[in-house]
């Protein structure tokens, strides 16, 4: 007897679709590391008009509650997402495989990891300071996530390698790149931040 396939519901074939979308299934490897570098700069063009909207407005007269929530909130979104995704990724490494509903553990990491960064955004004082504290934290997450990696039984650097599967070792290239780019930009900002001393001159 030949089984009967059932047809798909509208909405189940709308999420396959968006699946699709959004992992980009329907490219080979090329097209999704341009799809990839689209998504990021359309990531940084959104928090670059946050920064700059922020900053443009914070020596204003007025507006001292809200200037502080957006403030907060901006940290929240652009540092505390990428620690929530990372603490996702950690836990999806570190819980054991046999954790009756894992799926469901990494997503409460996420959300706990989001709302631990909002919560230490609003409890401190500096703005800056929280900036420079979960922009290390990411630093050391994305450090860490490679090591994490190392550690799983089935994975093997070299053998991925003579295998040709890149789609692991890129993550690890990803997050070590990212890391050391993070960095370069905090030296950056921290050396414009800097007073400047006036030079000394010498009476002839």
């Amino acid at each position: 007897m030949l089984a009967e396939t059932q047809p798909q519901r509208i909405d189940e074939q709308a999420h396959g679709i968006m699946v699709g979308l959004h992992a980009g299934r329907f490219a080979d490897w090329g097209m999704r590391w341009i799809y990839f570098a689209l998504g990021v700069a359309g990531c940084g063009m959104v928090a670059t008009g946050l920064l700059l909207w922020t900053s443009k407005r914070k020596h204003k007269k007025g507006g001292v509650v809200g200037m502080w929530c957006v403030e907060r909130l901006n940290i929240a979104t652009l540092a505390g997402m990428p620690i929530a995704v990372l603490a996702f990724f950690a836990s999806n490494r570190l819980l054991p495989m046999a954790l009756s509903g894992r799926a469901q553990w990494e997503i409460h990491f996420f959300f706990a990891a989001w709302l631990l960064a909002l919560l230490h955004a609003a409890l401190r004082r500096s703005a800056s300071q929280a900036w420079r504290e979960q922009l290390i934290l990411i630093v050391i997450l994305l450090l860490c996530l490679p090591i994490l990696n190392l550690l799983v039984p089935s994975y093997r650097v070299l053998g991925e390698l003579a295998a040709g599967n890149w789609q692991r070792v890129s993550v690890d290239l990803i997050c070590l790149v990212s890391a050391l780019i993070i960095v370069w930009q905090m030296r950056r900002a921290a050396k414009k931040t800097l007073p400047r001393v006036p030079p000394i001159q010498v009476a002839s």
